[in-house]
């Protein structure tokens, strides 16, 4: 049996109802809803309350039925300890017979008073944000002998607080603040992620941001067993990425990002940020921070990674048609494509093609919704050509 140590309740004039001709029914959250804390954190207890009550005012019995909303709550247990349900002989609290009511009732011979609630039942707040959802008591019926006339109660509104924990929170570190490029194509970033949590393991989500004209990140890896990548999707400024971190195996979360530089400017300094995102937005992360690092182009004065071609050339000689099926890209330039991909005008990847041999390569657009989409096409020597794409249908 579950033990609730409920508060004495006094609504209005602390006498009984016998003076009275009408009452207010009230109902109440005995619990202080919070999210981010334990489960008891996220209980519900509610309680109908009327006042006091003397046995002059006959109160034999009752029924109720309160309406709430399924998906934001979840009642399941009936509580009459330390109500005065618990006194009568016949009483029962049923959850599942209408979707989204809690309907009871209770019965006595003898009357019964008291400065208690009627009765209570017992639920969890399900859903994962603060969002406020109401309770509203459609009707509280009594037995003919408690004459008393009963006035609509107000709408209860259960909104639980956001706890925010100190102790919870992640921040990704890069190991240097400075790369050059000097001869060499490619380097490798190490970075590492601290976290903090009760839970063992954790989804985290955060993107790597550079400059994809100059700069293409290859591969990220992770370094030891407790990184672990769920989902990389390429966007048009580098990589959006959800990992599982399993913190019971190291406190040392470790993972390498390796980039290839596309072309060699002179005077040039860009930078590799990365983000750290939120997987939700009540997720009660208290502080999460990121990290970036400076890019440096040293130019020896003669060798370039890659010959500069001006952008007009390509603008001319790269045409893109669309028609009800198809895109199309007809590359009419002396290069050849290397890799096409396609962006929605949110920044993510839709489509994605490599090892293009053809010079006029068309994209089954069937599938697309109605909208405004970027193509990046990737030349076999390293430049990239942008176009925009507007699909009506």
């Amino acid at each position: 049996m579950m033990l609730l140590l409920l508060p004495m309740i006094t609504i209005g004039n602390s006498s009984s109802l016998f003076s009275q001709n009408e009452i207010k029914p009230a109902l109440t959250n005995f619990y202080n809803t919070r999210l981010c804390g334990t489960e008891r954190n996220k209980e519900i207890l509610i309680l109908i309350e009327i006042g006091s009550v003397s046995l002059k005012d006959s109160l034999y019995g009752f029924d109720f039925s309160v309406a709430y909303d399924p998906s934001m709550i979840k009642f399941e247990t009936p509580i009459y300890i330390n109500t005065l349900s618990e006194f009568f002989e016949w009483k029962d609290i049923s959850f599942g017979l209408d979707y989204g009511k809690v309907k009871g009732y209770a019965l006595a011979n003898l009357p019964f008073g008291g400065n208690k609630p009627l009765i209570g039942f017992l639920g969890k707040y399900i859903h994962d944000c603060d969002v406020a959802t109401p309770l509203v008591l459609e009707y509280l019926e009594f037995t003919d002998d408690f004459k008393k006339s009963v006035i609509a109660s107000d709408t209860l509104w259960v909104k639980p607080n956001i706890v925010e924990n100190p102790d919870y929170f992640y921040n990704i570190s890069l190991e240097e603040e400075v790369f050059v490029f000097e001869k060499e194509d490619t380097k490798l970033f190490r970075a590492e992620i601290e976290y903090v949590s009760n839970a063992s393991s954790e989804e985290l989500g955060f993107e790597i941001r550079v400059d994809t004209d100059n700069y293409l990140i290859e591969s990220i890896q992770p370094i030891n067993s407790s990184f672990e990548i769920l989902e990389q999707n390429v966007l048009q400024n580098g990589l959006n990425l959800k990992v599982k971190l399993n913190i019971e195996l190291t406190d040392n979360i470790e993972f390498s990002i390796l980039l290839r530089e596309l072309r060699k400017d002179s005077n040039q300094t860009y930078k590799l940020d990365v983000v750290p995102l939120q997987l939700s937005e009540c997720n009660c992360v208290s502080m999460y921070n990121g990290d970036f690092v400076e890019i440096k182009t040293v130019i020896d004065g003669q060798d370039t990674t890659v010959s500069a071609i001006d952008d007009k050339y390509y603008s001319n000689h790269i045409q893109v048609l669309t028609d009800d099926v198809y895109i199309t890209i007809d590359n009419q330039s002396a290069t050849t494509m290397k890799a096409v991909h396609l962006f929605n005008y949110e920044g993510k990847l839709v489509k994605s093609f490599t090892d293009i041999a053809q010079k006029r390569y068309s994209i089954d657009k069937s599938n697309l919704t109605p909208g405004v989409y970027f193509l990046n096409i990737l030349m076999s020597d390293l430049e990239f050509v942008k176009k925009t794409v507007l699909i009506y249908n």
